[in-house]
């Protein structure tokens, strides 16, 4: 009911446009037409003389594209240099510490030897104490081998781009030990 009341008010006004009004506008968009052709907006829009911008910023792009490229190159270069650096350690390694288990193997073997001629009473008990000093000092060497081993794993690791998260650097160098933190001296301090 309400849209028919609206249509019988719109339709009992009269309305009118005058004549003159915009013919002028419309003529003259009749001949810019005809006269520009239909590329007439597109072609005011561009820039006609830009004093070598345009050039000057396409050769910005392409200076900044080979700086990304070399950056990446380089960093393509590090990653290898510390991967190969890491596995060349952990073969190193390796061979040290297969030297160091017979070196142990060794030590435990003379060690017996002066024990059995310490019972025998051909040795004295100093020499007995010296072979187990030897045992000792190379079964410590071969654990720093291992722990050694763990670190340039880890560093390994972390080369090739594996990782525990966010974990702040510390220093990891192979033969380097890590500070201990002041929790786990206190840990350490109520045993």
């Amino acid at each position: 009911m309400r849209a028919s009341v609206s249509r019988s008010r719109c339709s009992s006004r009269n309305w009118t446009l005058p004549a003159r009004r915009g013919s002028n506008r419309r003529r003259w968009a009749i001949v810019r037409a005809l006269i520009l052709g239909p590329f007439a907006g597109t072609a005011l829009t561009l820039p006609i003389f830009d004093g070598g911008r345009r050039k000057a910023n396409l050769a910005q792009a392409r200076s900044k594209y080979d700086e990304d490229v070399a950056q990446y190159r380089q960093q393509v270069l590090v990653v290898f240099r510390e991967v190969e650096n890491n596995l060349a350690d952990l073969r190193l390694l390796d061979d040290q510490m297969r030297e160091q288990n017979n070196a142990v193997q060794a030590s435990q073997r003379a060690a017996h030897l002066s024990r059995t001629q310490y019972t025998e009473g051909a040795v004295s008990y100093l020499d007995m104490i010296d072979g187990e000093r030897q045992v000792l000092m190379s079964q410590l060497q071969a654990s720093h081998l291992s722990g050694t081993q763990a670190v340039a794993t880890v560093n390994l690791i972390r080369a090739m781009g594996g990782g525990w998260g966010d974990v702040p650097g510390t220093d990891t160098t192979v033969g380097s030990v890590a500070p201990a933190s002041a929790a786990a001296v206190d840990q350490v301090a109520k045993r």
